[in-house]
């Protein structure tokens, strides 16, 4: 059992997966801390093109990853929602930036024991051409990481 189990979420059915092998990893007293990162663009630079009509603002970007992350916040409060029914300790975090960075980091800054993730399955080519978010976390992580396959269904995670 561990006190602090992190918990990196996507959006998908499939990354909550991982939700039940952590409920079932952390302490009675521990907590989780689901984690979703808003992937940021590599080039911030302002729209170049706009069609006529629309207003061409610096901060474009800016505003974009705003959404995103409100976006973002208000996933994970229906996750809450649906996960403190467990009588669990549940924190939640955005973060924007690169995925696999942003998930080691934060494994890293809050001390958590164990990172419980589901992977998407990308094999053969198309894992070496774009990499994997799981792979370079396994790579990378402060702490033990419990990699969840993605022929796991949520539902058999629950229980």
């Amino acid at each position: 059992m561990f006190d602090h189990v992190l918990v990196p979420l996507d959006h998908s059915s499939l990354a909550e997966a991982a939700l039940g092998y952590a409920r079932h990893m952390v302490d009675v007293n521990g907590r989780i801390t689901l984690l979703t990162v808003v992937d940021a663009p590599e080039n911030d630079d302002p729209v170049e093109h706009v069609s006529p009509g629309l207003t061409t603002m610096a901060s474009m970007p800016v505003a974009i990853k705003q959404n995103a992350r409100v976006q973002a916040e208000n996933y994970l409060n229906q996750v809450v929602y649906r996960v403190q029914k467990l009588h669990l300790d549940v924190n939640t975090i955005v973060q924007i930036g690169l995925p696999a960075d942003v998930i080691v980091d934060t494994a890293r800054n809050l001390g958590v024991k164990v990172i419980v993730m589901s992977t998407h399955g990308r094999t053969g080519l198309g894992r070496w051409i774009y990499g994997s978010v799981t792979q370079k976390v396994l790579s990378a992580a402060p702490c033990p990481v419990l990699v969840i396959p993605s022929r796991v269904q949520p539902h058999e995670a629950e229980s």
